[in-house]
């Protein structure tokens, strides 16, 4: 930079990583260009199902690993993960309009178990969406 003091500034707010479960998580809402993670634990490998409940296109989504390496992306994804701790990155594009969502979170106990179909239709039924 020819020993120049560069031009600009950066400003950034700082909130606790929220843990999810399986099934449906909390509301939250994300403001234009902002990004939010949260946290998720798998107890076994296996396929793990990924959605939100809002406006996809208004919303970008990625699965990280442990070492921050980015393993999916998308905010409908059906991902093979091993047993472990992984982040969900949501972000918001910049001039979009701030957004309500909810993560939707399936399979975490890993292959072990099964999720029967009659579940699944219940599950969607009950959070007002169709399979």
């Amino acid at each position: 930079f020819g020993g120049r003091r560069p031009a600009g500034g950066v400003s950034w707010t700082t909130e606790p990583v929220i843990g999810l479960h399986e099934g449906v998580g909390r509301e939250a809402w994300i403001m234009p260009g902002e990004t939010r993670l949260f946290r998720f634990v798998t107890e076994a490998p296996g396929e793990v199902g990924l959605g939100l409940r809002a406006h996809a296109d208004l919303l970008g989504c990625s699965i990280l690993g442990e070492d921050h390496a980015l393993l999916g992306t998308g905010c409908q994804q059906l991902i093979e993960l091993d047993k472990g701790s992984y982040l969900l990155r949501v972000q918001s594009h910049p001039g979009a309009p701030a957004v309500a969502f909810r993560p939707v979170l399936l399979g975490l106990s890993g292959s072990v178990q099964q999720v029967p179909e009659e579940y699944l239709r219940d599950f969607f039924r009950r959070i007002g969406e169709t399979p």
